[in-house]
Protein backbone atom coordinates (compact mmCIF):
# COMPACT_ATOMS: atom_id res chain seq x y z
CA UNK A 1 0.00 0.00 0.00
CA UNK A 2 1.33 3.60 -1.33
CA UNK A 3 2.13 6.01 1.74
CA UNK A 4 -0.83 8.39 2.27
CA UNK A 5 -0.74 11.63 4.47
CA UNK A 6 -3.38 14.33 5.43
CA UNK A 7 -2.67 17.81 4.01
CA UNK A 8 -5.13 20.95 3.48
CA UNK A 9 -6.54 20.78 0.48
CA UNK A 10 -5.03 24.72 -0.27
CA UNK A 11 -1.65 23.78 0.51
CA UNK A 12 -1.68 20.27 -1.68
CA UNK A 13 0.10 21.06 -5.20
CA UNK A 14 -1.13 19.12 -8.45
CA UNK A 15 1.48 16.53 -9.88
CA UNK A 16 1.72 16.52 -13.67
CA UNK A 17 1.51 13.00 -14.85
CA UNK A 18 4.92 13.20 -16.93
CA UNK A 19 6.99 14.69 -13.29
CA UNK A 20 8.42 11.72 -11.14
CA UNK A 21 7.70 11.87 -7.66
CA UNK A 22 11.22 12.35 -6.36
CA UNK A 23 11.85 15.14 -8.81
CA UNK A 24 8.47 16.35 -7.50
CA UNK A 25 9.42 16.56 -3.77
CA UNK A 26 12.65 18.36 -4.63
CA UNK A 27 10.55 21.10 -5.79
CA UNK A 28 8.07 22.87 -4.35
CA UNK A 29 9.67 24.08 -0.56
CA UNK A 30 12.86 25.15 -2.95
CA UNK A 31 11.52 26.80 -5.95
CA UNK A 32 8.60 28.29 -4.27
CA UNK A 33 10.75 30.03 -1.57
CA UNK A 34 13.39 30.89 -4.42
CA UNK A 35 10.46 32.43 -6.39
CA UNK A 36 9.42 34.33 -3.26
CA UNK A 37 13.14 35.83 -2.99
CA UNK A 38 13.91 36.20 -6.56
CA UNK A 39 10.54 36.76 -8.32
CA UNK A 40 8.90 38.68 -6.27
CA UNK A 41 11.92 40.95 -4.69
CA UNK A 42 14.99 40.83 -6.17
CA UNK A 43 13.54 40.96 -9.92
CA UNK A 44 16.82 40.90 -11.75
CA UNK A 45 16.40 42.62 -14.95
CA UNK A 46 19.12 40.82 -18.17
CA UNK A 47 22.63 42.17 -17.42
CA UNK A 48 22.03 42.75 -13.83
CA UNK A 49 24.64 40.96 -11.45
CA UNK A 50 23.29 38.81 -8.90
CA UNK A 51 25.14 37.28 -5.28
CA UNK A 52 23.37 34.00 -4.15
CA UNK A 53 24.51 32.90 -0.98
CA UNK A 54 24.56 29.32 0.04
CA UNK A 55 24.31 28.93 -3.63
CA UNK A 56 24.68 24.76 -4.00
CA UNK A 57 21.89 24.33 -1.47
CA UNK A 58 18.64 23.64 -2.10
CA UNK A 59 17.26 26.71 -2.15
CA UNK A 60 20.15 28.55 -3.27
CA UNK A 61 20.61 26.55 -6.86
CA UNK A 62 16.34 27.13 -7.19
CA UNK A 63 17.46 30.86 -6.82
CA UNK A 64 20.69 30.73 -8.90
CA UNK A 65 18.05 28.95 -12.19
CA UNK A 66 15.46 31.77 -11.25
CA UNK A 67 17.98 34.37 -11.83
CA UNK A 68 19.74 32.82 -15.00
CA UNK A 69 16.23 33.16 -16.63
CA UNK A 70 16.36 36.27 -16.54
CA UNK A 71 19.93 36.71 -17.77
CA UNK A 72 21.34 37.95 -14.95
CA UNK A 73 25.19 37.45 -14.74
CA UNK A 74 25.77 34.82 -11.47
CA UNK A 75 27.89 35.46 -8.53
CA UNK A 76 27.69 32.65 -5.71
CA UNK A 77 29.47 31.70 -1.98
CA UNK A 78 29.73 28.48 -1.45
CA UNK A 79 32.62 26.11 -0.56
CA UNK A 80 35.32 25.27 -3.27
CA UNK A 81 34.19 21.57 -3.64
CA UNK A 82 30.83 22.85 -5.18
CA UNK A 83 32.23 25.04 -7.63
CA UNK A 84 31.97 22.83 -10.81
CA UNK A 85 28.26 22.20 -9.42
CA UNK A 86 27.89 25.60 -9.99
CA UNK A 87 29.32 26.85 -12.58
CA UNK A 88 27.49 24.07 -14.72
CA UNK A 89 24.17 26.21 -13.36
CA UNK A 90 25.92 29.05 -14.94
CA UNK A 91 27.21 30.88 -12.35
CA UNK A 92 30.05 33.43 -13.72
CA UNK A 93 31.90 33.75 -10.50
CA UNK A 94 32.31 31.09 -7.33
CA UNK A 95 33.56 32.31 -4.30
CA UNK A 96 34.70 30.00 -1.42
CA UNK A 97 33.58 31.56 1.77
CA UNK A 98 36.10 29.42 3.91
CA UNK A 99 39.24 30.31 2.91
CA UNK A 100 38.85 34.11 1.14
CA UNK A 101 36.96 37.25 2.51
CA UNK A 102 33.83 36.87 0.26
CA UNK A 103 33.13 40.87 0.57
CA UNK A 104 36.60 41.77 -0.88
CA UNK A 105 36.29 39.27 -3.87
CA UNK A 106 33.23 40.56 -4.92
CA UNK A 107 34.39 44.08 -5.19
CA UNK A 108 37.68 42.96 -6.92
CA UNK A 109 35.26 41.08 -9.61
CA UNK A 110 32.70 43.82 -10.20
CA UNK A 111 34.78 47.31 -9.34
CA UNK A 112 30.99 48.81 -8.05
CA UNK A 113 29.53 45.74 -6.73
CA UNK A 114 26.20 43.75 -7.35
CA UNK A 115 22.43 44.98 -8.50
CA UNK A 116 20.81 42.12 -5.35
CA UNK A 117 21.93 39.66 -3.08
CA UNK A 118 20.36 36.17 -2.43
CA UNK A 119 20.76 35.57 1.45
CA UNK A 120 19.56 32.59 3.63
CA UNK A 121 22.56 32.39 5.87
CA UNK A 122 22.05 36.04 7.87
CA UNK A 123 23.94 36.40 10.71
CA UNK A 124 26.62 39.13 9.34
CA UNK A 125 26.14 38.30 6.21
CA UNK A 126 23.12 40.69 6.29
CA UNK A 127 25.27 43.50 6.70
CA UNK A 128 28.17 43.07 5.07
CA UNK A 129 25.85 42.25 1.83
CA UNK A 130 24.97 45.73 1.84
CA UNK A 131 28.23 46.82 1.46
CA UNK A 132 28.93 44.86 -1.69
CA UNK A 133 25.58 46.77 -3.23
CA UNK A 134 25.90 49.00 -5.75
CA UNK A 135 23.40 51.93 -6.11
CA UNK A 136 19.66 50.98 -6.15
CA UNK A 137 20.32 47.84 -5.16
CA UNK A 138 18.64 44.97 -2.97
CA UNK A 139 19.44 42.24 -0.52
CA UNK A 140 16.97 39.69 -0.34
CA UNK A 141 16.63 37.90 2.70
CA UNK A 142 14.76 34.40 3.16
CA UNK A 143 16.71 32.69 6.14
CA UNK A 144 18.99 32.58 9.23
CA UNK A 145 20.56 29.39 9.04
CA UNK A 146 23.74 30.97 10.33
CA UNK A 147 21.60 32.66 13.57
CA UNK A 148 19.71 30.19 14.46
CA UNK A 149 20.34 26.38 16.64
CA UNK A 150 19.19 24.68 18.73
CA UNK A 151 15.02 23.86 19.34
CA UNK A 152 14.27 26.89 21.39
CA UNK A 153 16.53 29.35 19.72
CA UNK A 154 14.92 32.17 18.32
CA UNK A 155 16.55 34.68 15.67
CA UNK A 156 17.03 38.33 16.47
CA UNK A 157 15.33 40.98 15.36
CA UNK A 158 16.64 43.26 12.77
CA UNK A 159 18.76 45.60 14.29
CA UNK A 160 20.38 41.87 16.06
CA UNK A 161 21.02 40.90 12.86
CA UNK A 162 22.35 43.64 11.03
CA UNK A 163 24.77 44.19 13.95
CA UNK A 164 23.37 47.70 15.29
CA UNK A 165 20.98 50.33 14.37
CA UNK A 166 19.50 49.97 10.82
CA UNK A 167 21.37 51.80 8.71
CA UNK A 168 18.21 54.03 7.09
CA UNK A 169 20.24 56.62 6.08
CA UNK A 170 22.82 54.72 4.10
CA UNK A 171 20.31 53.40 2.93
CA UNK A 172 18.30 55.70 1.92
CA UNK A 173 22.11 58.09 0.23
CA UNK A 174 22.29 55.21 -2.15
CA UNK A 175 18.62 53.67 -3.24
CA UNK A 176 19.30 50.47 -1.67
CA UNK A 177 17.36 48.02 -0.05
CA UNK A 178 16.68 45.45 2.93
CA UNK A 179 13.80 42.95 2.34
CA UNK A 180 12.87 39.80 3.73
CA UNK A 181 10.82 36.86 2.23
CA UNK A 182 9.66 33.34 2.85
CA UNK A 183 6.82 30.82 1.84
CA UNK A 184 4.31 32.22 3.37
CA UNK A 185 2.17 33.20 0.71
CA UNK A 186 -1.90 33.00 0.57
CA UNK A 187 -2.66 29.51 -1.04
CA UNK A 188 -4.17 31.48 -4.19
CA UNK A 189 -0.77 33.07 -4.87
CA UNK A 190 1.39 30.11 -3.90
CA UNK A 191 -1.07 28.06 -6.34
CA UNK A 192 0.15 30.59 -9.16
CA UNK A 193 3.48 30.66 -8.43
CA UNK A 194 3.52 26.25 -8.90
CA UNK A 195 2.00 26.79 -12.35
CA UNK A 196 4.94 29.41 -12.98
CA UNK A 197 7.56 26.83 -11.97
CA UNK A 198 5.40 23.69 -13.17
CA UNK A 199 5.89 25.99 -16.94
CA UNK A 200 9.71 26.66 -16.09
CA UNK A 201 10.06 23.26 -15.41
CA UNK A 202 8.56 21.84 -18.34
CA UNK A 203 10.71 24.20 -20.55
CA UNK A 204 13.46 22.61 -19.06
CA UNK A 205 14.64 26.39 -17.47
CA UNK A 206 14.53 24.70 -14.02
CA UNK A 207 15.57 21.29 -12.94
CA UNK A 208 16.19 20.71 -8.90
CA UNK A 209 19.83 19.15 -8.50
CA UNK A 210 19.05 15.54 -6.50
CA UNK A 211 21.94 14.80 -3.85
CA UNK A 212 20.71 11.82 -2.26
CA UNK A 213 17.35 10.25 -1.93
CA UNK A 214 17.54 8.29 1.61
CA UNK A 215 14.99 6.44 3.01
CA UNK A 216 12.82 7.46 6.14
CA UNK A 217 14.52 5.41 8.45
CA UNK A 218 17.85 7.34 7.07
CA UNK A 219 16.43 10.73 7.95
CA UNK A 220 19.21 10.89 10.58
CA UNK A 221 21.79 10.70 7.81
CA UNK A 222 20.15 13.20 5.85
CA UNK A 223 19.80 16.06 8.94
CA UNK A 224 23.45 15.10 9.60
CA UNK A 225 25.03 15.61 6.09
CA UNK A 226 22.53 19.21 6.07
CA UNK A 227 24.22 20.52 9.17
CA UNK A 228 27.99 19.48 7.57
CA UNK A 229 26.70 21.26 4.34
CA UNK A 230 27.80 18.40 2.43
CA UNK A 231 24.72 18.73 0.12
CA UNK A 232 24.65 19.72 -3.50
CA UNK A 233 21.05 20.73 -3.99
CA UNK A 234 18.13 18.82 -2.65
CA UNK A 235 17.74 15.81 -0.04
CA UNK A 236 14.98 13.85 -0.33
CA UNK A 237 13.18 11.10 2.10
CA UNK A 238 11.36 8.31 0.78
CA UNK A 239 9.02 5.61 2.23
Amino acid sequence: MDAQALAPAALAFPIPDRLESVEAAALPLNYLTAYAAVEQAARPRAGERVLVHAAAGGVGLAAVQLSRRHGAELYATASGSKHAALAEEGVAHAIDYRSEDWVEAVRSLTGDGVDAVVDGVGEEAFRRSLEVLRYGGRVVAYGYTAGVSGPDAQPPDLAQALGGDVPLLELLSEARSLMGVHMGAPPTTLQAWWRDVLAWHEAGDVRPRIDRVLSLEEAAEAHRRLHARENVGKLVLVP
